[in-house]
């Protein structure tokens, strides 16, 4: 991270922290570029008014935190560019463990994260 990142990054957060936020995006193979910073600088505006919430002094979200505010914010950008959605085959042909693994949220028939219902299982008889 550049002094000048740093410095256009709101409310000035430490080299330490976005390091951290850096290093919690990077372990699930997320790495903020110049296309998407405008999403990047959103989730640290976002994270400094949280830290300007406090009433005693400023203090900021864990990493955590901020990086999963990044992740919101990059899936909902995703989600309005249609990007979101999976293919009708992919969805179709999910094993059952992936299936189990999702949300019940997830298995509703509308919405861009849509699934078909699930098939019976052809072993109980």
């Amino acid at each position: 991270m550049t002094v000048s990142e740093r410095n256009r990054l709101p409310g000035g957060p430490s080299n330490a922290l976005v390091r951290r936020v850096r290093s919690r995006l990077a372990w699930y193979g997320i790495r903020p570029t110049y296309k998407n910073g405008e999403l990047w600088h959103l989730a640290w505006e976002w994270a400094n008014k949280v830290a300007t919430s406090y009433f005693t002094s400023k203090h900021w979200p864990l990493a955590n935190e901020i990086a999963a505010q990044y992740v919101f914010l990059l899936l909902n950008a995703m989600r309005a560019s249609r990007d979101l959605n999976l293919p009708f085959r992919a969805a179709e042909q999910m094993p059952a463990s992936v299936r189990n693994a999702l949300p019940a949220t997830v298995h509703r028939t509308d919405g861009p994260l849509a699934l078909p219902a699930p098939l019976p299982d052809e072993n109980v008889a």
